[in-house]
């Protein structure tokens, strides 16, 4: 099968880039949320006594091999997959 690669590349830049479609990754976030029980006569209630909200931007985590996993999934060269990532704009997600 021919692959109109320049094509290819085109249609895919302009899919990524609908935000709509496909919406920005964002890093993940840790939520914690704290509470306490209260007993009275009418029974026992939680009641919510704070929330935090911490994103992982200071921590180490592993990147897996993004190219290695599309490149295995769509069977694409690893320098269309780049072409594809860097003209949607969205290369540093």
């Amino acid at each position: 099968m021919k692959l109109d690669t320049p094509k290819l590349i085109i249609k895919c830049t302009e899919a990524l880039g609908d935000l709509n479609q496909y919406p920005k990754v964002v890093p993940p976030k840790v939520r914690a949320s704290k509470a306490k029980i209260v007993m009275g006569m009418d029974g026992v209630h939680g009641v919510h006594t704070g929330i935090a909200e911490d994103s992982l931007d200071g921590y180490t985590v592993s990147v897996p091999d993004v190219y290695a996993y599309i490149q295995n999934r769509v069977h694409l060269s690893h320098s269309t997959i780049f072409s594809i990532l860097d003209g949607s704009g969205r290369l540093a997600e």
